[in-house]
């Protein structure tokens, strides 16, 4: 078992982030400027990141190490839980991430180190921010100065330095000169990742022969893995590259290829591992036979689930949204996370990149043993002039054939707070159609205009932010067509306190569950039937033409069950959860 790799520059990190959200800077850029006496002092020889998308120059005397991107100084006598030290990260990110969204997703403990002064700045000409920060770790005075960037709309870049609060004085102006010294680049995600080759002789990942529909590998009795039925194509990964592994070969992106073979819940070196345990990484599967994909099935062996995205890249390199959600606790572990598709336009697939936020649950590595890629040639898929992935029906006020069908609408018996003018005025914000100028008189609230400039697509105008009471927000996006496009209500942990359910039980999401996987497939107005209301609206957002939102459910002792449903049908093993009470 490996030991975590937590340091203190991952919470600072996540102070920024939650710094940055909430619009607390200010002022007016500044460049970052170098002195080449001053560099002369502090700095060594130039360094250049190829994972990372950056170069710097080295600071002179101090212990230098680059892990893929992540690059570590110490000054003589420090060490990395409280320096003095500088690191510096850059890469890809999840591409137009919104500052709602990292709020939502990042529900990390920061502990008690606070960010103060933030203040726009350029980083090699590059928009960024500044903070300085200072706390407490473990009992040692922590001072120091952080700045972000995000260089292009999915390269991120991070520099910090810390150290103990007596020291800061003379490890700041090394900071300044490192800083200074930056320069980008677009980064090369496989920088460091030593890629295998010959994937078809390895002895425990072999391919599947090629449109046989069939694989060659033995499968365990441990996995009932489904036999292809006439025309489909089922077929395992033939090779792999990640943001990063945590070795090769053991824990390597290459570990995800082939058929599932760890059958254990536990770390595993047959699975993939990132290098770090709390942080956003991906994995890219490529499989040798492009097919009109109709499920992606996922093994997930350590800490399931984690994903928060799915993405599929067609063989013409256009790029489809598969699933988006939250990190959440499931049941199983091993855990299978099977995502079903319907198709309303014929587009060939050939590779599956898989998104994990790791800082969420704290839980640790989200290991993924293999990832298995359904579909068929192509001729028996449904064409349409636009759309990509999206259910081929609407669900949100009707019901499907599905087995929990009761004909019925969703219900609308909404009590107490959630009857009130407010949360109805919300509720009913419809994405797409409900314009600008209608949302002051229907939420009832005077909103206000976000000061934040983050742009999470280029068509966002304003987020309208109302206050439901001293702890609970509505945020609303708004295109510059002057339309909805998203809604959501946060901190994620707030919801009405008198929204208590009796029908949310263990019973209950078993049997929701049990429909799933005979179905593959739940519609909001059955669950909402099933459970007797609406549910509380957490989320809805439309993106890629679908209208995707979080509802969720919530029972007298705490226990919780949500669904993530895209144009009303839920379509995915992981938008499903239940979750006891603590």
């Amino acid at each position: 078992m490996r030991l975590s790799q937590k340091r203190l520059f991952g919470v600072l990190i996540v102070l920024l982030i939650v710094s940055m959200a909430c619009s607390m800077f200010g002022g007016e850029k500044t460049e970052t400027e170098s002195n080449p006496d001053k560099d002369s002092e502090y700095l060594d020889e130039e360094y250049r990141s190829e994972g990372g998308g950056f170069s710097i120059r080295k600071a002179k005397g101090y212990e230098f190490n680059d892990v893929i991107g992540i690059v570590n100084m110490i000054a003589p006598g420090g060490n990395d839980q409280v320096g003095p030290g500088i690191m510096v990260l850059g890469g890809l990110t999840i591409k137009g991430t919104t500052n709602d969204d990292l709020m939502t997703k990042v529900g990390v403990d920061s502990g008690e180190l606070e960010v103060k002064n933030p203040k726009k700045i350029k980083i090699a000409g590059v928009d960024a921010i500044s903070a300085d920060i200072s706390g407490n770790y473990e009992g040692q005075d922590i001072k120091g100065k952080l700045a972000v960037a995000m260089v292009t709309d999915e390269q991120q870049f991070t520099i910090m330095g810390f150290s103990p609060a007596d020291k800061w004085k003379d490890v700041s102006p090394v900071y300044d000169a490192v800083l200074g010294s930056v320069s980008f680049f677009e980064p090369d995600p496989e920088a460091g990742l030593t890629m295998e080759e010959d994937w078809e002789i390895l002895p425990e990942k072999g391919i599947p022969a090629e449109d046989s529909g069939e694989s060659e590998l033995p499968v365990s009795p441990e996995y009932e893995i489904p036999t292809a039925r006439p025309g489909e194509i089922r077929q395992w990964a033939v090779s792999a590259r990640a943001s990063s592994q945590y070795g090769n070969p053991d824990w390597a992106a290459s570990r995800a290829t082939g058929a599932p073979d760890v059958f254990d819940c536990g770390d595993d070196t047959n699975a993939w591992a990132s290098y770090y345990s709390d942080t956003v990484e991906w994995i890219e599967l490529t499989y040798e036979t492009p097919v009109t994909p109709t499920e992606i099935n996922i093994y997930q062996s350590y800490n399931p689930s984690q994903v928060v995205e799915v993405l599929m890249t067609a063989t013409d390199g256009s790029k489809y949204i598969a699933w988006e959600g939250y990190p959440e606790e499931v049941e199983n572990c091993p855990d299978l996370m099977a995502i079903s598709l319907e198709l309303t336009k014929k587009i060939m697939v050939n590779k599956v990149r898989i998104t994990i936020d790791q800082r969420v649950l704290g839980w640790g590595w989200n290991e993924i043993d293999a990832v298995e890629l359904v579909g068929t040639n192509g001729s028996g898929s449904t064409s349409s002039s636009s759309g990509a992935v999206q259910p081929t029906e609407k669900a949100s006020s009707s019901t499907g054939s599905s087995s929990l069908a009761t004909g019925k609408p969703a219900p609308t018996n909404y009590t107490g707070w959630m009857a009130g003018k407010n949360y109805q005025g919300y509720a009913n914000v419809e994405i797409g159609e409900t314009k600008e100028s209608e949302l002051d008189k229907l939420i009832g609230l005077k909103g206000k205009k976000s000061t934040e400039n983050w742009k999470p697509r280029p068509d966002h105008k304003d987020t309208y932010i109302y206050e439901f009471g001293s702890t609970m927000k509505v945020y609303i996006g708004v295109l510059t067509d002057g339309v909805v496009y998203k809604k959501s209500i946060m901190p994620v942990d707030v919801y009405s306190k008198d929204f208590k359910l009796d029908t949310v039980t263990r019973a209950n999401y078993e049997k929701l569950d049990a429909a799933y996987k005979k179905d593959k497939v739940i519609y909001y107005a059955d669950m909402a039937n099933l459970l007797k209301s609406p549910g509380f609206i957490r989320e809805s957002y439309e993106a890629d033409g679908v209208v995707k939102t979080m509802y969720q459910w919530y029972a007298p002792n705490g226990d919780k069950m949500s669904g993530f449903f895209l144009d009303g049908a839920l379509t995915g093993m992981a938008g499903l959860v239940f979750i006891p009470a603590e």
